[in-house]
């Protein structure tokens, strides 16, 4: 093994066969299947990177990949290792690739594209796999080829350009006007070449308007008891005539080919279709006739089912080959012809034969084809259109068409006759006979025989041809039954040999056939007919219909040629004259009898045309000057058609009688071109060919050239009728003359003066032409266009004479003689076939011809006249001085001087037409790419030359704005598709080199005071707008685009966007004190570049920033307020389009600090806030982004909109924070959540004021109409009000019509809008009143944990509002929803620091119980309807439980160690608010004791037990079977274990003894259970009531329920033996109490970080009059998040007289403990403080009293560390048995060290209904009272539960001051 690395020579690509998955840092991870480019090697090790991942480079075993071939592109760095393998195979692997990364994508958005780009990616590999193995035809390259290029605009991939043999090309190959037209065309092709598009040779032609029908004969389903034969031709309805031959099939009777075991193909193509053919009502028609006898039933049988039997016999051959008539099938081919698409088993339905003819049955069935459907009889097939000429079709589908398909041909030859197509085809169709038509004439059976004879009465064995090479010696006609006069239409061919035509005849013989078989067996022939072939001069004869004299004949057993050669044919001869005679009058006619046929001739092998047959004849002839010249006249006057059959002999012919002294006439001449003209029309396009091929083999003579020139410049020169076919064919003409020079110059025999002579008549006819060119004749109008349209091939055959130099001076006569106003459009095309002619390769010719037509198209271009030939022009002109090929630049030579030509004369044409063109047009289009094309041809020298010739400041000035706003408008608006990478990137590299060479231009002479220019503001400021624009342009994001992609381009082009961008710093530094003129303006621009995905980029251009900065705070009073604004502006807009990354945020704080560090300009006390404030706002900027722009829910969304909110209201921008309020109000709409969107555009609303200022932007945000701040602010309350209806939020959306209501009133004296705002206030206090019940809020707490979660999320506690009777485990699914990738923790405690530090996602949900203030209903009658909203609305705190054991768990007796775990919340802001949660700060958590923790317990069942008692109470009727099942539970000893196990840890000595501080709780907690059992006791009897009523079957459970009270009373009286004597002892008090109002509820603060004000804010700073009604109301709108400045600061809110009962106990001792410092709880007696209920003291009173329960959620003062108030309301807390519930709550009493004995406070229990016991008393003590106190009582039991409530008693101090509280009933 080698010791070192070296580089790798021999092996440097190779493909990875095996898995290597090696982990380590040194190893390359290898797949199966990947490229892998080797650069070292070392022994059995490569090192090396996989090609499309170089930034991952490794060692891997040499073995693991096998070496492959390769080309080695570039060297050094850019090194490119290509494959070697075939050009389409790398595609394939290519696209294989590409289309995979799609592919993924497709299917994860469940795309129907899928399954097709799918098995298109099988096929791919299958035609890989092909190629591979040299097993690919021309048709496989181009159907692979096709289908690349569908899928590639399927997928909207870039476009691939092909050259005409479907190869791939790079764009260093080709031109940009090439590159253009190569996407244009492939615009053109939107569909997929069809497989049967001819791919033909570079020696073959294109017959793409050819059309060639397959046809497949499968099988018929017949009933005909006979053989048949199927006949298949195409018939034209709308001709009514068929136009193709006929094939013919042998059919068994059931319809099946005879021959099918015989491997014998029943296919035929139907060749020659044109055009018209397609676009008529062509069908294809089978027409079925049955071979065998007369008619089946002429057969004698006995039995006729058995008919079968006799058929099946041994025939006689001279009866049973009958053609009989049986049907006929139609199929209408116009739907194949119009969706071009094939016909797979295609049935064709049989229309009998009806009697009369089966011609007549084809129109009958072409009529019914549509409807003819069902039917029992068919025949099937199968058809495919084909395009292209058939021998192609052949060769490419040679599974398709073999050698044995049928080749069927139209009658007549086709629209373009190919030569090389011999045919020899003689057509005669038998129309119809009329014979004996008189009625009482018998009718026959007739059959008509025809054969080929010859004079010697010899009949041609082979004379009638069958099809498939099979003759036949007679054509037998179909047999009608008992017509005399057959309409048969039936078409023959004959088989003739063109040597031996001469003297032949048809001879027709008519027989009647007997339907008996042995009266059959003696028909024979009783009339016949006859027609010559060929004429008199042996021409063939005229393809016509004739109709021939039938001669009938009785006696004659046999008819031969001498009866009737000598006697007329036809019935035009007998009425010509001539008489038929014969010698025995044993042959009759009549003349009304006929027999009608038609001859067709499609032949080159025989003429019909006399006048080519004597011409042909000439040179064997032997004819005098007079009969040739009468020859040539005639033969003038040929049919072309019979011309170009004979064409090398007619030439032939026609050169040897030029070449005759005593012949030397203008009529061989003309007779040359009429020859010449008929092979330049279209139809005979091919025959070019076999002119081309006599010229170069077969023409030989040396004589002619004088007179062909002699003869064309005498035609030219007098004008006469036959310029303009010579005109037509003058470079034949001057071929043929030239190249007869050139033999005999060859031949050695020509002198000097010869060779002088035929150059002076060459320029003679040159002078000639140009002197036509000058003429403004419009009779020669036509003329001229054809010289212009054909000069440069005229001047290409005279550059074989004439040099190069010699003729550009002929040709600049040639354009100067033409007229200026005539002839633009040829002219210019005329130009362009000469800058294509070799005359241009020339240097001296180019040199004279490039100013005339450089100044030419000058005029045209700024007069905007023919701009698409002046295009056509331009384009070939580029190009041509634009070479790739190294032989071409050769050719060509310099053109330095010619480009700068175009430059000066036609640049600032073209940009003129690109500038006034329609921006969507062609044109538009066009000039764009011949103005970047044209830049392509420049090299610096040119710029500086053109930029140096303006001696006009003014003009320099203009030519570079233009150059600016053309190049800006064409970034800013792509004229090119964007799938055509190739052109665009051509684009850009050539604007790149022109804005670089402009810019040179620029900085020397607009940026100092140089040579009298000024600094050009404009100028410069174009040129940074353009060099930001092209920068920032899409197509220049490389990093969008796979690696390999991305290689070859920055192989190709370089990173341009890096180029440009030096040059932007370099120019932002070379404008010196010029900078300040582009601040603030360019600050944005520039942010778009620093925001490309580049580093160098980057690092090149934030400097930039910095430099700004300097700028402004030199020249602006030491500030840079502008760059700031204008950057937070731009960012902001930037980064939420999608621009920027995490990257750019730390390079952008990295190199910003450094810069303000070491800068002394600014003090680094202003910028580095300034670079932190941008670094934030790109943070959160881009969480927006993210959130905004993925799959991330709604709820992200939110979270970042409000961040940022935040954000701008912090940095005080206005304008920004209303534009991300808008955004947050329409993210809220989106999720219906209307509550959140009100108190969204309430930020809006409270930062504008009641006043008339004008609005910045009166289009605000919607409010197009509002212009005023006053305006836009009462628009907005109205929509705000909307928000709170719809989401059911009244209570706000009162507190703004009040608003509104007071400002109608007082301020703006608006009674109708006052009027309007109190209707709508009323209609909400009604819905407060009467709409259903509004579900409680209920809230949640969730922590979000680890680093997996966003930056805004990640370990951080949020308290969300749950949706409208939303369950937790409903809320648990739908934040996993939002989180799918988190995990849902089962514990509530702090998760490890592991898990918060980890890339994963952890979850903590549980409910949160909100600590409401209700302050406001104290002393008040509202109903539980009005105060249920503000139970849990306008809420910051928020508390849960949770249970735990502390220390060592009794196993015994659970309750022993059961401590109770509360954490306490505050969120940042209140909810509900602008969003459904809301970040907490740091929670509180307190533990409470076991003891504290069962009286919660006790008392939770208490309020649940008496609330179900008290629903049934209200409503009798509704369903309490729920109450039968609480009393089960608490009475039923087996059920309530707890009651039994507090009494056996709390109420025993011990525990007394060891907490004795306890002693009050132990107390309060036996009076609770006590209590418990009187509510009991009331819910037996309620259930007793129902019961009885409504549900006797609930019996059962009573009695045992009944049973369970008494056996737990006695318990409970065992347990606690002292207590009842003294509870009984307890008085009640006569004036009730709500419950609710005594509750007491934390006041909702204000946060520091408050983001609005509260709509429920106090509205004292309403200016009103001292009589307005809203005088009285003032105080009831008070704010509920009231001012924290309001109550006494302290650590943590105080417990004040407004959150105690006032008759409990007098607070002001607690309140001077806690202003004292004095005072104040130790930090261990703190520790200490336990929560308790009061066990009061006693006084004579009533025997029934039940202990008072403490208020909902009242606080206590815990310690001095935490903050927030701590709720006496328990929460839910979550265990893994059951979810409890958290509406019990608990009064909570202070204990500390400086106190005797316990700080009483007596609970009072919620509104209930009293017991009946009670009534008794209530009623007692409510009699002592006055009339007046009664009258209160009264009204106050209207309202208010009758429970008892401890009343207030004496207050005394023992010896230490502290006061003590005895509290009586």
């Amino acid at each position: 093994m080698q010791s070192t690395w070296k580089k790798s020579t021999m092996a440097r690509l190779g493909i990875a066969i095996y898995n290597f998955t090696l982990d380590g840092d040194h190893y390359l991870q290898l797949q199966v299947g990947d490229t892998v480019h080797i650069l070292e090697e070392n022994g059995g090790w490569y090192y090396g990177y996989v090609v499309h991942n170089e930034s991952q480079k490794g060692i891997f075993p040499a073995n693991y990949v096998t070496l492959k071939d390769y080309v080695l592109e570039k060297h050094g760095i850019m090194e490119n290792v290509i494959p070697k393998e075939k050009p389409l195979v790398s595609e394939i692997i290519e696209k294989l690739r590409e289309y995979g990364d799609i592919l993924k994508t497709l299917y994860l958005n469940r795309d129907q594209k899928f399954l097709n780009l799918a098995g298109f990616m099988y096929e791919l590999m299958d035609y890989r796999q092909k190629i591979m193995y040299d097993d690919i035809t021309p048709e496989l390259i181009n159907t692979i080829t096709a289908q690349i290029t569908y899928w590639n605009r399927v997928l909207k991939l870039d476009v691939t350009l092909r050259n005409e043999r479907g190869d791939r090309i790079e764009e260093d190959e080709l031109t940009v006007m090439e590159i253009y037209e190569k996407h244009m065309d492939s615009c053109t092709k939107l569909e997929i070449k069809s497989e049967t598009q001819g791919f033909r040779n570079d020696n073959s032609q294109s017959y793409s308007d050819i059309y060639n029908l397959f046809v497949n004969f499968k099988h018929g389903v017949l009933e005909a008891f006979d053989h048949c034969e199927a006949i298949l031709s195409l018939y034209d309805a709308a001709t009514d005539s068929f136009i193709s031959e006929s094939v013919h099939i042998r059919l068994d009777d059931k319809g099946m080919p005879v021959d099918l075991a015989k491997d014998i193909e029943y296919d035929a193509l139907f060749t020659d279709l044109d055009n018209n053919d397609i676009n008529s009502k062509l069908f294809l028609v089978c027409q079925l006739v049955r071979i065998g006898i007369m008619h089946p039933k002429s057969i004698r049988v006995r039995d006729q089912n058995d008919i079968m039997s006799v058929l099946n016999r041994n025939r006689d051959p001279k009866t049973n080959g009958l053609r009989r008539p049986y049907g006929v099938a139609v199929y209408d081919l116009r739907n194949t012809f119009a969706e071009k698409v094939d016909n797979n088993d295609v049935p064709m339905h049989v229309v009998s034969y009806d009697n009369e003819s089966l011609y007549s049955t084809i129109k009958k069935a072409v009529k019914i084809s549509a409807e003819r459907k069902g039917a029992s009889e068919s025949v099937w097939i199968s058809l495919k259109l084909l395009r292209g000429y058939h021998k192609d079709l052949r060769r490419i589908h040679p599974l398709l068409i073999k050698q044995k398909t049928k080749i069927t041909g139209k009658f007549g030859f086709p629209e373009v006759i190919v030569p090389g197509d011999d045919r020899n085809d003689i057509f005669v169709t038998i129309a119809r006979a009329e014979l004996d038509k008189a009625k009482n004439r018998k009718q026959k059976n007739l059959q008509l025989s025809a054969s080929v004879i010859d004079d010697e009465g010899k009949t041609l064995s082979n004379g009638i041809n069958m099809g498939k090479s099979k003759c036949a010696p007679t054509y037998s006609s179909v047999v009608y039954h008992q017509e005399n006069c057959p309409f048969w239409m039936e078409t023959f061919k004959l088989g003739l040999i063109p040597d031996n035509h001469k003297n032949l005849h048809l001879l027709f013989l008519f027989k009647n056939r007997h339907t008996g078989e042995a009266k059959d067996k003696d028909s024979r022939v009783f009339a016949f007919s006859y027609l010559k072939l060929t004429n008199p001069d042996s021409a063939f004869i005229a393809d016509d219909s004739y109709e021939l004299i039938i001669y009938k004949t009785d006696k004659l057993l046999k008819v031969t040629p001498e009866m009737y050669l000598s006697n007329p044919s036809t019935i035009n001869e007998l009425t010509n004259g001539k008489e038929p005679r014969f010698p025995n009058n044993d042959i009759t006619f009549n003349t009304k009898d006929f027999l009608s046929i038609q001859i067709r001739v499609c032949s080159t092998k025989f003429t019909q045309s006399a006048r080519v047959l004597r011409l042909l004849k000439w040179s064997n002839a032997k004819c005098a000057p007079k009969e040739t010249t009468k020859i040539l006249e005639h033969f003038m006057d040929a049919e072309k058609s019979e011309v170009v059959k004979f064409l090398v002999a007619i030439l032939d012919i026609i050169f040897q009688i030029l070449s005759k002294p005593n012949l030397s006439g203008i009529l061989p001449y003309r007779a040359l071109v009429f020859v010449l003209c008929t092979i330049e029309e279209e139809k005979f396009r091919g025959f070019k060919k076999v002119f081309d091929s006599f010229i170069e083999n077969h023409f030989k003579e040396t004589s002619v050239h004088t007179k062909l020139l002699t003869d064309i410049k005498n035609v030219l020169a007098n004008e006469e009728t036959g310029v303009p076919d010579t005109i037509k064919v003058l470079q034949p003409l001057l071929r043929l003359a030239i190249k007869s020079e050139k033999l005999d110059e060859k031949q050695g025999k020509q002198t000097g003066s010869v060779k002088q002579q035929f150059v002076t008549k060459l320029i003679d006819v040159l002078l000639a032409i140009n002197n036509l060119m000058s003429t403004k004749s419009d009779f020669l109008l036509p003329t001229q266009k054809e010289i212009l349209s054909s000069y440069a091939l005229n001047c290409e055959e005279i550059l074989n004479v004439l040099s190069p130099h010699q003729l550009s001076d002929y040709v600049h006569e040639f354009l100067q003689k033409i007229p200026p106003d005539r002839l633009i459009e040829p002219k210019l095309a005329s130009l362009c076939n000469i800058v294509e002619s070799p005359l241009f390769l020339d240097v001296d010719g180019r040199k004279k011809l490039m100013p005339d037509i450089c100044q030419y198209v000058r005029v045209l271009l700024f007069s905007m006249k023919e701009l698409g030939p002046c295009y056509s022009l331009l384009k070939t002109l580029f190009n041509k001085l634009q070479p790739r090929s190294a032989d071409l630049k050769e050719k060509l030579g310099p053109t330095l001087k010619n480009v700068y030509n175009l430059v000066e004369n036609v640049l600032r044409p073209i940009m003129a037409v690109v500038s006034k063109a329609d921006p969507f047009s062609t044109i538009h289009l066009n000039y764009a790419t011949l103005m970047i094309a044209l830049f392509s041809l420049m090299e610096k020298d040119h710029f500086s030359t053109y930029f140096a010739s303006f001696h006009d400041d003014q003009d320099l000035t203009d030519l570079l704005n233009e150059i600016y706003t053309t190049f800006l408008e064409l970034i800013r608006k792509p004229i090119y598709k964007s799938d055509w990478h190739i052109m665009l990137m051509s684009q850009n590299a050539i604007m790149l080199n022109v804005i670089r060479q402009c810019f040179t231009a620029l900085t020397n002479s607009y940026l100092h005071d140089n040579e009298g220019r000024r600094f050009n503001y404009q100028l410069w400021n174009s040129f940074l707008q353009l060099s930001v624009a092209f920068v920032t342009q899409d197509v220049l994001h490389l990093e969008k685009y796979p690696f390999s992609k991305y290689r070859k381009i920055l192989r190709r082009y370089q990173d341009m966007r890096l180029i440009l961008g030096l040059q932007i710093a370099s120019a932002w530094k070379k404008l010196g004190k010029f900078k300040i003129n582009f601040i603030p303006g360019i600050v944005g621009p520039l942010l778009e570049v620093a925001l490309l995905p580049n580093q160098d980029l980057r690092g090149a251009v934030i400097p930039i920033f910095f430099d700004m900065m300097c700028c402004e705070y030199s020249h602006y009073n030491e500030n840079f307020n502008n760059v700031e604004l204008e950057m937070i502006q731009k960012l902001d807009t930037l980064i939420e389009s999608g621009q920027g990354d995490k990257q750019y945020k730390e390079m952008f704080r990295e190199i910003m600090t450094r810069l303000c560090n070491n800068n002394l300009t600014i003090n680094p006390s202003l910028s580095l806030p300034f670079v932190e404030t941008i670094t934030l706002l790109i943070e959160k900027l881009l969480d927006y982004h993210t959130v905004h722009n993925t799959y991330e829910s709604l709820h992200s969304r939110l979270h970042c909109t409000v961040n940022l909110l935040n954000f701008y209201k912090d940095i005080k921008k206005d304008e920004m924070y209303v534009r991300y309020v808008y955004k947050l109000r329409d993210l809220h709409l989106e999720a219906k959540s209307y509550i959140e969107a009100g108190y969204t555009l309430l930020l809006h609303a409270e930062l504008l004021k009641w006043n008339d200022n004008k609005l910045r932007s009166h289009k605000v945000y919607g409010y197009t109409s509002i212009d005023k701040e006053c305006k836009l602010k009462e628009a907005l309350y109205h929509e705000i009000i909307d928000y709170f209806d719809r989401g059911q939020n009244w209570e706000d959306a009162i507190s703004i019509c009040k608003r509104l209501a007071i400002r109608y009133e007082t301020e703006e004296y608006d009674y109708e809008k006052l009027s309007a705002i109190l209707k709508r206030l009323a209609e909400l206090y009604n819905k407060i009143v009467n709409e259903p019940i509004r579900p409680a809020s209920v809230y949640y707490y969730v922590g979000c944990y680890g680093k997996g979660f966003p930056s805004f999320l990640s370990n951080k506690t949020f308290i969300y509002l749950g949706r409208p009777l939303e369950q937790i485990i409903d809320f648990q699914h739908r934040m996993q929803r939002i989180f799918p990738d988190a995990l849902v923790l089962s514990t509530l405690d702090l998760p490890e620091r592991s898990k918060m530090e980890s890339d994963k996602q952890y979850l903590q949900i549980c409910k949160a119980d909100p600590i409401s203030n209700l302050d406001q209903f104290i002393d008040t009658q509202a109903s539980e309807r009005i105060k249920r909203f503000y139970k849990t609305n306008h809420v910051q705190v928020f508390q849960f439980s949770r249970p735990f054991h502390k220390g060592k768990k009794e196993t015994e007796n659970e309750f022993a160690t059961l401590w109770l775990k509360r954490t306490i919340l505050r969120t940042k802001y209140v909810l509900p608010g602008i969003l459904q949660w809301f970040e907490t700060n740091n929670p509180e958590i307190i533990e409470i004791d076991p003891l504290e923790y069962a009286i919660e317990s006790v008392q939770m069942k208490v309020l649940e037990l008496k609330d179900v008692i008290e629903r049934a109470q209200q409503n009798p009727k509704i369903n309490i079977n729920n109450l039968g099942l609480q009393l089960n539970g608490i009475l039923d000893a087996a059920v309530n274990g707890g009651i039994a196990q507090y009494a056996k840890v709390f109420f025993t000595l011990k525990y007394i003894t060891d907490y004795p501080d306890k002693e009050s709780s132990i107390n309060h907690l036996k009076e609770l259970i006590l209590y418990l059992t009187r509510v009991a006791e009331d819910g037996v009897e309620v259930h007793g009531d129902y019961v009885k009523t409504g549900a006797p079957s609930l019996q059962p459970l009573h009695d045992k329920i009944t049973n369970n009270l008494s056996e737990f009373q006695e318990k409970v009286d065992g347990y606690y033996k002292g207590i009842r004597r003294q509870v009984g002892k307890f008085t009640r008090i006569s004036q009730l109490r709500d419950d609710d109002d005594m509750l007491m509820r934390s006041k909702r603060s204000q946060s520091t970080g408050q983001l609005f004000e509260d709509p429920r804010s106090d509205l004292n700073n309403h200016k009103h009059q001292s009589g307005s009604w809203y005088n009285s109301i003032r105080e009831t709108m008070s704010d509920s998040r009231s001012n924290p400045s309001s109550r006494r600061s302290s650590p943590r809110q105080s417990l004040t007289s407004e959150d105690v009962f006032r008759n409990s106990f007098d607070s002001t001792s607690i309140k001077a403990k806690q202003d004292d410092p004095h005072l104040r709880l130790s930090v261990q007696d703190r520790s200490k403080a336990e929560l308790r209920l009061s066990a009061s003291s006693t006084s004579d009173g009533d025997k029934d009293e039940m202990p008072f329960l403490p208020p909902k959620n009242s606080t206590i003062q815990i310690s001095d560390i935490t903050s927030g108030p701590i709720p006496v309301k328990p929460p839910r807390y979550r265990s893994p048995e059951a979810d409890y519930s958290s509406e019990s709550y608990l009064s909570l009493s202070l204990t500390d060290s400086y106190q005797v004995g316990p700080l009483d406070v007596s609970p009072v229990l919620p509104k209930k209904t009293v017991p009946r016991r009670y009534v008794n008393s209530i009623e007692k003590k409510a009699n002592k009272k006055t009339a007046n106190d009664r009258n209160q009582a009264s009204s106050l039991e209207k309202r208010r539960s009758s429970l008892p409530q401890f009343i207030a008693g004496s207050v005394s101090s023992d010896e230490s001051g502290t006061k003590k509280y005895d509290t009586q009933v």
